[in-house]
């Protein structure tokens, strides 16, 4: 029938074969989009109603059904075409490529006070094929000569999702953390400078960045504020690329 046929542009296809009296659980997202083809041999869909059978020559949908399983109720091997659209590329905004340059992993070093802490890391990487950016940071190892209210608040593992307002060149980040604190802030990249803001009642936050002129270090520093107008430093950190 189909099998070996040569496809229309923009079209793939995948072979699934399903050996005499097996079967396999059923997961929506394998199918979605897809025309299923029975090539050879007979199968059983299975749902919490009972079966249902098809034979060579059967073309499914197979997407958003309430199905337990697919079964090979035949002596032959039962062999499934399934075609779907390739999916095209996702189109980024030069402003949104801006943050390339972040792209890897990085080890993080800030100083609270007296204590300076190394050995954490953050990990920038595209998600959903570059429509945003999300950073992932990891707590580096307890040091035994650090304070314990320090260890205890450390916010860390936390993650960052940055997205783009196009018509404005700015970003939003969505921040969670192991303290379980969600905050929302506004930020730019803009040649080597990097910064975020925060405004809210009492607690203002800022942060500046600079990213050297090799790509392999970001000097920063975290500042608060209580009414948005007299800022002190938090702490200072820098980010030092390791892949």
């Amino acid at each position: 029938m189909f099998l070996g046929a040569p496809l229309p542009p923009g079209f793939a296809s995948r072979i699934v074969t399903l050996p005499p009296g097996e079967a396999f659980a059923y997961r929506a997202a394998d199918w979605r989009d897809a025309l299923v083809i029975v090539e050879h041999g007979m199968i059983d869909l299975e749902s919490a109603g009972g079966r249902h059978r098809f034979p060579t020559g059967a073309m499914l949908c197979l997407s958003g059904l309430r199905l337990r399983a697919v079964r090979n109720p035949g002596p032959d091997a039962a062999v499934l075409l399934a075609i779907t659209r390739r999916d095209q590329p996702m189109q980024r905004s030069p402003v949104l490529s801006r943050l390339e340059v972040l792209i890897g992993s990085w080890e993080m070093t800030a100083t609270f006070g007296e204590h300076t802490v190394s050995g954490a890391r953050t990990v920038f990487e595209w998600l959903e094929d570059g429509a945003f950016l999300v950073q992932r940071a990891y707590p580096a190892p307890p040091e035994a000569d650090l304070p314990a209210a320090l260890l205890e608040n450390s916010p860390l593992p936390a993650i960052t999702i940055i997205g783009l307002d196009d018509t404005a060149e700015s970003f939003t980040m969505l921040y969670s953390d192991a303290r379980g604190v969600s905050r929302v802030y506004t930020m730019t990249f803009e040649g080597n400078l990097w910064t975020i803001h925060r405004a809210a009642p009492g607690f203002h936050q800022r942060f500046f960045g600079t990213l050297s002129d090799d790509g392999k270090t970001i000097t920063a520093r975290w500042e608060g504020s209580p009414d948005g107008t007299t800022w002190t430093l938090d702490f200072p950190l820098t980010y030092t690329r390791l892949a």
